[in-house]
């Protein structure tokens, strides 16, 4: 049952409150609707791709109900997270590293639950990641982008983007160079972009920025990102995340490594 427009959603589309009929929850219904859409075959193959990738129960995946098409467009009807956007809660400032470390290890939680069954984050950044609870207890839930190739990225963005008029921050600065320069994703490209979310975290800044996906390639591939600085988080773990951000993905070491060096460095 449809109710209230809660606002836009990714790649153009419409979010709506809900209620599922068997189950009473309250939902959330995104669609994407075909009219007008130039890049409508693009659109709708990552729209979906993201769906088919969350069919993964875990505390920190966005549960996905149903999804589907009809003569309209496509949607896909998932559980209602009430609660802001990491993108949101970053607007504060960087965050301290205990709670910085939480939401790393369960962002990392959620990454391992994908790999196992075959899925990656790519493409995932803070206006996809959902926060509940208060700080101190937070709750994080993420979502896929969909992403299985630089085309899946470059066919989805609106010609401003492409030409450097309108900023593309949204997700290209979390994608490992690899995959920007025509690579396919894999778990090391994962790693990359956990550390792209993680630097966010403890800096308040991205760790590459450009206007344009050429320099932003530039950007990555001639230097080092700026320091997280001395004391913002224990030495083991700024190095981990630095790791993370390697242009070469045989640097970044593996998930498991990164989580376990977070998960000791409690102080």
């Amino acid at each position: 049952d449809l109710g209230d427009v809660l606002g836009p959603g990714r790649l153009g589309s419409v979010v709506r409150r809900g209620t599922h009929r068997a189950l009473s929850i309250p939902v959330a219904i995104r669609h994407l609707k075909r009219e007008g859409q130039a890049q409508w075959e693009a659109l709708r193959a990552r729209f979906l791709q993201e769906a088919r990738t969350l069919q993964v129960r875990h505390a920190h995946l966005l549960n996905v109900r149903d999804y589907g098409e009809d003569a309209s467009g496509v949607f896909v009807v998932t559980d209602l997270v009430d609660g802001p956007s990491l993108r949101t809660v970053l607007a504060g400032g960087a965050l301290d590293w205990k709670r910085a470390r939480r939401l790393i290890l369960q962002m990392t939680d959620a990454a391992g639950a994908l790999h196992r069954h075959g899925g990656l984050l790519t493409g995932v950044n803070p206006d996809t990641i959902r926060v509940t609870g208060e700080p101190g207890a937070d709750h994080l839930v993420l979502t896929s982008g969909g992403i299985r190739a630089l085309t899946d990225v470059l066919a989805t963005m609106r010609e401003p983007q492409l030409r450097g008029v309108e900023s593309s921050e949204l997700e290209l600065p979390y994608l490992a160079p690899e995959v920007l320069t025509g690579r396919p994703p894999d778990a090391r490209a994962d790693l990359f972009t956990l550390g792209v979310v993680a630097f966010e975290l403890v800096t308040g800044r991205l760790p590459y920025q450009a206007i344009t996906l050429p320099e932003l390639i530039g950007v990555m591939f001639t230097g080092a990102p700026a320091g997280i600085g001395e004391g913002v988080a224990p030495a083991a773990a700024t190095a981990a995340i630095l790791r993370c951000l390697s242009t070469d993905p045989a640097v970044r070491g593996t998930l498991v490594e990164l989580q376990l060096t977070v998960r000791q460095a409690a102080s």
